[in-house]
């Protein structure tokens, strides 16, 4: 466990760590700040990592707000096409995305 920022974890020690097999987002509930915490983790995932976004299957509009899911689900809806990725279907939802791009042995 680590007490800091997103960013400072991402600066001065995911660096150290890499390659990160798992990684859990879950800092902020805003879709801006999930794509940042994940475009900043991504080059240090492993090649068979797996990433973590929670929040992101809001059941009710009253679950969009800020302090509890807020609109971290458009990020995994957005990103959805370009990534292999499957939002488990509860509230408040994780969406589970997974780095490896080929199925079978490695060539």
């Amino acid at each position: 466990m680590f007490q800091m920022s997103t960013w400072k974890f991402i600066q001065d020690v995911a660096p150290s760590l890499a390659p990160l097999d798992f990684v859990f987002i879950d800092a902020n509930h805003s879709a801006k700040a999930v794509e940042q915490d994940f475009d900043g983790i991504w080059p240090h995932v492993s090649p068979e990592g797996l990433v973590l976004c929670h929040d992101t299957n809001p059941q009710t509009l009253e679950d969009t707000n800020p302090g509890l899911c807020g609109n971290a689900w458009e990020f995994a809806h957005s990103r959805a096409g370009e990534l292999e990725a499957v939002t488990l279907p509860y509230c408040p939802g994780l969406t589970i995305i997974r780095k490896r791009r080929a199925w079978g042995p490695e060539r």
